[in-house]
């Protein structure tokens, strides 16, 4: 017997009223390099639609994306550090003492 159902699609769900209206605009390459700069990681068109109908997500300042990648590479490596405690006890304390230096030292660096 064949089974007739359809597969469940993968991916976000369908809007409820999907967007079949496409509108283009052209930029000069001052006017697209501005663009590119303001829209962060949306892409450009998404950016323009939001732009239009006033719904621009909240930029983040670039001091605070340095300090969470910085924190985020101190949080890796605490991760890793509580990983191979949880697995074995072959991590010495030195490497335990230098983990959570450069964890702290990363954590005061951040509140400057």
């Amino acid at each position: 017997m064949v089974n007739l159902e359809r597969k469940k699609r993968h991916g976000p769900e369908s809007l409820p009223d999907p967007r079949i209206h496409c509108v283009s605009a052209r930029l000069n390459n001052a006017e697209l390099s501005q663009l590119d700069r303001q829209r962060g990681r949306l892409a450009r068109g998404e950016y323009l639609r939001c732009a239009g109908l006033d719904v621009l997500p909240a930029t983040i300042p670039e001091i605070n994306q340095t300090a969470w990648v910085e924190l985020s590479r101190a949080v890796g490596n605490l991760n890793q550090l509580a990983r191979a405690l949880n697995q074995s006890s072959d991590v010495s304390h030195e490497q335990i003492t230098q983990t959570l230096k450069e964890f702290r030292a990363a954590l005061v660096g951040a509140k400057l």
